[in-house]
């Protein structure tokens, strides 16, 4: 599996007091509910505002630098990238969920919004940044074929796990983070010739989705929503112009979410 792409931007305010806390170890581990109010498109094709919720963390000296200048409210730059975190539940059964880390954090300005009614409030009164931004960019390989449903009623629609293999650590194993990721109508069907393996850009949006599973327990999972889905044909260094070159089919199997 070839080196993938894993970037993530977060434009919005403050939901909740920051959470700096430390490691054993003495890191800095500083969390962050970031929320923020956007112009996308529903899953009929309609536009809409929709509100975004985010849980982030960031580590280290940055963390301990800025939280101090960090309430309810203020608005936040933050560019990072997803993780995958792995563990095993009371059941021994082996759970997932994706993270949100930080890697640079900025204090902002409310900009060209409106000076008073820069945020929406929602019923907890938590205050969303207006026009805010929630974009996410994956290059990897798929971990299964991709599923698309064409309901006789309603839009096409498509589910995929995109395999996005990190840069190894000095001595380390290359970490390979799993995100799924959902598409409709038009994007769904550009979906439709990808096949296990097979290499793929997304560009979306991040979303969180809640439900009760068939044991009655509440699961959780953070998405890609996906807007854009291009195929990559990778090809080698050592490739001659000129000669074809299969494509990469060595990701590996998606571990169950959590």
């Amino acid at each position: 599996m070839a080196l993938g792409l894993n970037s993530l931007l977060l434009i919005g305010t403050l939901v909740r007091e920051p959470d700096l806390r430390y490691t054993p170890k003495g890191e800095a581990v500083l969390r962050l509910d970031l929320g923020g109010d956007e112009h996308a498109r529903d899953e009929d094709g309609a536009p809409r505002t929709r509100p975004w919720y985010q849980r982030a963390t960031v580590f280290g000296g940055q963390a301990e630098r800025i939280a101090d200048h960090l309430r309810v409210g203020t608005p936040v730059w933050l560019e990072g990238h997803l993780e995958q975190a792995r563990w095993q539940d009371d059941d021994g059964r082996t759970r997932s969920r994706l993270d949100v880390v930080g890697t640079r954090l900025e204090r902002l300005d409310v900009g060209g919004r409106d000076p008073e009614d820069p945020v929406a409030f929602d019923a907890r009164d938590q205050p969303r940044l207006r026009d805010a931004v929630n974009h996410v960019r994956i290059l990897g390989n798929l971990a299964r074929d991709v599923e698309v449903v064409r309901p006789a009623e309603g839009p096409d629609r498509a589910a995929l796990v995109v395999a996005v293999q990190d840069r190894a650590p000095r001595g380390g194993e290359a970490p390979v983070h799993y995100v799924d990721v959902r598409a409709w109508r038009d994007v769904a069907l550009a979906a439709d010739d990808l096949g296990k393996g097979d290499a793929a850009f997304v560009e979306g949006r991040l979303v969180n989705d809640a439900w009760t599973d068939a044991d009655g327990e509440k699961r959780y999972a953070t998405r890609v929503e996906a807007v854009r889905i291009e195929t990559v044909q990778r090809l080698p260094r050592s490739a001659a112009p000129g000669v074809a070159v299969p494509p990469d089919r060595s990701a590996g199997e998606a571990p169950a979410s959590a």
